[in-house]
């Protein structure tokens, strides 16, 4: 909108710079937020590279739900420890949809989500916490059973929990 408001002053002509700078500020702000959600959705859409780095899969859904989250006043943050490495052998798919599913099931109006990721006994969990969560679906379930990515609900979210890279099978941590 921002942009038509700049192009048409401009083209009318005798519109002063300072006019225009306020709309083609805005207009740059939403190319940006624009390009961020381009970027999250390509990331996604790219085939994704074994072991799976478990950031690459994070930082574009949390973006994509960080824009789902702003118009209702909510939040979603991803708390990256630079040290912490992150991989694992599971399916790229369905590490993609565990860390879909429990953003969504997480994910509540106004609501401050936080994602966090940390090593626990061999393994590495991916908290997403903030609201009391949802059950999963049972099919959703079923499918991270299927490929060895453990579930454990939380008072205020819920918690994944992945075999490093190497190590294939359920995940007990």
């Amino acid at each position: 909108m921002n942009l038509e408001v700049v192009r048409g002053r401009a083209e009318r002509g005798g519109a002063d710079a300072s006019s225009l700078a306020r709309f083609a500020g805005a207009a740059a702000e939403e190319l940006q937020r624009a390009t961020a959600l381009i970027e999250a959705l390509l990331a996604l859409a790219r085939p994704a590279r074994m072991p799976i780095d478990l950031w690459m899969v994070l930082q574009p859904l949390v973006a994509l739900h960080a824009a789902i989250a702003a118009p209702e006043g909510g939040e979603v943050l991803l708390d990256r420890p630079a040290e912490l490495v992150v991989e694992t052998g599971a399916d790229a798919t369905a590490v993609r949809l565990a860390v879909a599913s429990a953003l969504e099931r997480v994910a509540r109006t106004g609501a401050a989500i936080r994602c966090t990721v940390e090593a626990r006994d061999g393994g590495v969990a991916v908290n997403v916490l903030g609201a009391p969560a949802e059950p999963l679906a049972d099919d959703v379930r079923a499918a991270l059973d299927r490929a060895g990515i453990g579930v454990e609900r939380a008072p205020n979210g819920l918690k994944l929990l992945f075999a490093p890279a190497g190590r294939e099978g359920p995940t007990t941590v």
